[in-house]
């Protein structure tokens, strides 16, 4: 699925580790190679992790925690200032979590209200 779906980036990455896709099978044995590949899939600084997770680039744990500093920064010091555009947004400002719902804010936090309360 990974080969079907994202090729481009595994082979880039793959390039970047040394080897070729078609050298899985060779050279590389299938297994190691299936571990490699489930690897770059979980990390976020590849270029097939990224766009195995929908992200437009690919960004290490170290660019994260910089956008998120920057973004105090600019909190604190500003009013009303645009959040640095992560990998994962694709639409203005905004993430999108889940299937969405068609609850109102206020019929969310009295659903999460029971919840916490044991009601739910």
């Amino acid at each position: 699925m990974v080969i079907r779906d994202h090729r481009g980036p595994l082979e880039l990455d793959l390039r970047r580790l040394g080897c070729a896709l078609g050298d899985v099978g060779r050279t590389m044995p299938l297994d190691e190679a299936a571990r490699i590949v489930a690897l770059l899939v979980r990390d976020p600084s590849t270029n097939v992790g990224a766009a195995a997770n929908g992200w437009t680039h690919p960004a290490s744990a170290a660019e994260l925690i910089l956008m998120d500093l920057y973004d105090g920064l600019m909190r604190a010091h500003f009013t009303n200032p645009q959040p640095y555009p992560r990998p994962w947004v694709t639409k203005g400002n905004q993430q999108r979590i889940g299937n969405g719902t068609t609850l109102s804010r206020e019929e969310v936090r009295d659903l999460l209200a029971r919840r916490r309360n044991g009601e739910g």
